[in-house]
């Protein structure tokens, strides 16, 4: 199977890292939102356990 089969597209995940008063963020590179900063995310691969803490 090829990572793409793995995907579920119907589910994503986000996470908000704080250290010291700031929020990481990321920069989109491709699309309608190239440029535009967004909390770093991405969808469930069905391969990946989950980890919670």
């Amino acid at each position: 199977m090829t990572h793409e089969a793995n995907t579920n597209w119907g589910q994503s995940v986000t996470g908000v890292v704080i250290k010291n008063n700031k929020v990481l963020l990321a920069r989109h590179t491709y699309g309608n939102g190239k440029g535009m900063l967004i909390v770093p995310g991405g969808y469930v691969n069905y391969m990946t356990g989950i980890l919670l803490f």
